[in-house]
């Protein structure tokens, strides 16, 4: 049995904040790799945001896979901090789907803010952070934690502090827009979960679909594996007892054969000693059979 390490075990072992994390850092390597290769600008233009509402539109998935896209290592270092920290904040009061889905619809509503205002196209996760960070202000707005060299805050000061901070890193209109945005996509679903609409069970059926198709996949390897070695296990069974059958017979015949050659020499010094007239019927039998 080997206990090597792999970036998967650790993947699936992990909770979903972590999960997201390695998703941009997964994507970050990727990109570093490729853009050495320069292979990295062709599939960068199917992974962003595009400006305006028809290109956007036409490149759809891009609403998507923008938000995991971060090129430079230091901004996606700081969105890590932040999903690392109010991820978890956001589980006290979440599911793990919830927080998914919390995750994209900050990243979608802020790609659709931004290619309404902006010309170019953009790749990044502040607007899904942002949407995330806003969640956590509303979900608990009154609750207060303990930052180093500052005390204790409450998290609607903090959260509106990393708010700000964001907009003050790129004050241009689109950043704004994907800022904006992220944060009405949080707003808008822990308003909806406390009216009592959970938007998230799309994602639930989705991951439990693939979590019952994973279990089910395990499952039949397991029973695979079972039964093969069973199999062995018979073979193995089946050779032993054949061995201890043959044994026996083998013994039985070797001890025949050394018993009728005991039995000759005695009937051939009879004869030396008192000659051939002195065997019996059965002796005489014996020494010509």
């Amino acid at each position: 049995m080997t206990s090597g390490f792999t970036m998967n075990d650790q993947y699936r072992r992990s909770d979903v904040v972590m999960q997201l994390i390695y998703v941009n850092f997964c994507v970050w390597l990727v990109s570093l790799l490729l853009g050495w290769a320069g292979l990295w600008s062709g599939l960068r233009q199917l992974l962003v945001v595009q400006s305006g509402f028809v290109p956007c539109l036409y490149q759809a998935w891009g609403l998507l896979t923008y938000m995991f896209v971060n090129e430079r290592f230091m901004a996606m270092f700081g969105y890590a901090i932040l999903i690392f920290w109010f991820g978890h904040l956001a589980l006290t009061r979440l599911t793990p789907a919830q927080l998914v889905t919390l995750y994209v619809l900050g990243g979608v509503t802020g790609g659709i803010a931004f290619s309404f205002v902006s010309t170019g196209v953009y790749a990044g996760s502040v607007a899904a952070v942002t949407g995330l960070v806003t969640a956590v202000a509303v979900l608990k707005p009154d609750d207060d934690i303990n930052l180093l060299f500052l005390g204790r805050i409450r998290l609607l000061w903090l959260s509106l502090g990393v708010i700000a901070l964001c907009l003050l890193s790129n004050p241009s209109w689109s950043f704004a827009a994907l800022v904006a945005g992220g944060a009405f996509g949080g707003w808008l679903f822990v308003t909806l979960l406390n009216g009592g609409k959970d938007i998230s069970k799309p994602f639930v059926y989705v991951y439990d679909s693939i979590a019952s198709s994973r279990k089910a996949k395990r499952k039949a390897q397991t029973e695979d594996e079972g039964e093969k070695y069973h199999y062995a296990q018979n073979v193995v069974n089946n050779s032993a007892d054949d061995v201890a059958a043959t044994e026996p017979h083998e013994e039985a015949q070797k001890n025949a054969a050394q018993s009728d050659e005991e039995e000759v020499e005695r009937i051939l010094a009879k004869i030396r000693t008192s000659g051939y007239s002195s065997l019996t019927e059965d002796e005489k039998q014996r020494i010509f059979k």
